[in-house]
């Protein structure tokens, strides 16, 4: 069972990859299962291989790509970072954001001024 948990996993990772459908503030593991076409319960057990969940996966993914953006663009309104990075609210964002980084979105974004991330933008 193990060497099918990590296929699923590795083909869901590929899939969100390739298709960054976790910009989606409305994606749900019943599209990525069947997109993939596998089931709920298989794909949660290979999901939870890689990550506690397919939200904190998701998530994941979401503030990757928030700092992506944060880096071109550091004075974007975190309001409309969120959004384009696929959360549905700012609250959420936030709390991902300090889950993942463990800063807040502000802190983050002064640590990059003052480590030199910015410089030459």
């Amino acid at each position: 069972m193990v060497k099918t948990e990590q296929l699923i996993a590795a083909k869901v990772v590929e899939f969100l990859e390739s298709s960054k459908c976790y910009l989606d503030a409305d994606l749900r593991l019943d599209y990525v299962c069947y997109s993939l076409g596998t089931n709920r319960t298989y794909a949660s057990r290979a999901i939870k291989t890689i990550a506690p969940s397919f939200n904190a996966l998701i998530n994941g993914y979401r503030i990757r790509h928030a700092i992506g953006i944060l880096k071109e663009h550091p004075f974007m309104p975190f309001e409309t970072l969120s959004s384009q990075s696929g959360f549905n609210n700012r609250r959420t964002f936030y709390q991902a954001f300090k889950l993942e980084t463990g800063k807040t979105p502000s802190d983050f974004r002064h640590s990059m001024f003052e480590n030199g991330i910015l410089a030459g933008k």
